[in-house]
């Protein structure tokens, strides 16, 4: 229940994405294909000021856009959405997105709405890697065009100290990019972002210990693994202090050609359907927060992208079942 004022409205402007990271929970399993249940589409910059008018949003401290299922970079009107955003009271707004969609006459909207609009801007670019690495988990989005829109914000932002907007990059750390740090230090002030900022990954664990990930193709053929990396500074730190290299699946399976694992929920969608109710009964505080909203992009509200996430799942469940 919300009262008085709204500490954070997270919203999923689209569930539309241009990548198919592995670990992304709109795909299925670490493949390429997008979970039946989800039903695609934006909220529209008409849809938008229907569903959150002035009076609202002036309630709102920060206005999160970052989706659980897509990126807000495929919304076509989310410069126009940021545009109606400095009419009202919002203080902060923070944009999430892999940079690689769209083109530069795009990102050059994004970057001047940003720029103009009254509270905090910020504006965080999820690149992991460089030329020869950032594809392995970013699978899909295309570097040349990537870099082309993260020059176009950067010549155009001088900076939140200048009356501009803060340009972050946010690289998560596995082993096939661990080798480019240094190097991605040197990228982010050439393309002009404000800063880099280093990450540890999440799902690279089998719920005990820190895994490599199998990464499939649509047919559910194995492809590769992600392997976590080899820096202590950047391994999970929830799973305990000895990590193994092991998987819940045998690697001998998962090395074949022809992978079953797609089937495993429709085997057992009963297991599966508890599985993930008694999973949603944990406590996840301080993330949940008595004034927050998370809010799909088909509509639908949750205490926050955890909650959302699981009933997600859980629908996927159902359906198999």
């Amino acid at each position: 229940m919300i009262n008085g004022r709204v500490n954070l409205l997270h919203l999923e402007v689209s569930n539309l994405c241009n990548a198919a990271c592995p670990c992304c929970p709109r795909f299925f399993e670490n493949s390429p294909n997008v979970t039946k249940t989800l039903k695609l589409g934006y909220i529209s910059y008409e849809t938008f000021i229907e569903w959150f008018p002035v009076e609202f949003l002036n309630k709102v401290n920060f206005l999160l856009f970052c989706g659980n299922h897509g990126d807000p970079g495929t919304n076509p009107d989310l410069a126009r959405i940021i545009d109606y955003c400095a009419t009202t009271d919002v203080q902060k707004i923070q944009v999430h997105t892999n940079g690689g969609m769209k083109n530069t006459t795009f990102w050059s909207e994004v970057a001047h709405a940003l720029k103009n609009y009254h509270g905090t801007g910020e504006l965080i670019f999820s690149v992991d890697g460089l030329e020869d690495t950032n594809h392995i988990y970013r699978r899909n989005v295309k570097w040349d065009k990537l870099v082309a829109n993260m020059k176009t914000v950067g010549e155009i932002n001088p900076g939140r100290e200048n009356g501009g907007f803060d340009f972050f990059w946010e690289y998560l750390v596995f082993q096939h990019n661990e080798h480019q740090i240094e190097e991605a230090k040197e990228r982010a002030k050439e393309y002009g972002f404000c800063s880099i900022v280093f990450k540890k990954p999440v799902n690279l664990d089998d719920g005990e210990n820190i895994t490599p990930v199998p990464v499939y193709d649509k047919e559910g053929k194995f492809e590769y693994w992600l392997q976590p990396t080899k820096l202590d500074r950047f391994k999970p730190s929830y799973l305990g202090n000895n990590p193994k290299e092991v998987f819940k699946h045998k690697r001998s399976d998962l090395y074949k050609d022809e992978i079953k694992h797609f089937d495993y929920i429709a085997k057992d969608p009963e297991g599966y359907r508890l599985a993930v109710e008694e999973g949603n009964k944990i406590p996840i505080s301080p993330k949940c927060k008595s004034n927050d909203l998370y809010i799909e992009a088909d509509g639908q509200v949750h205490p926050c992208c955890f909650v959302a996430t699981g009933y997600s799942k859980m629908k996927v469940g159902y359906e198999k079942g």
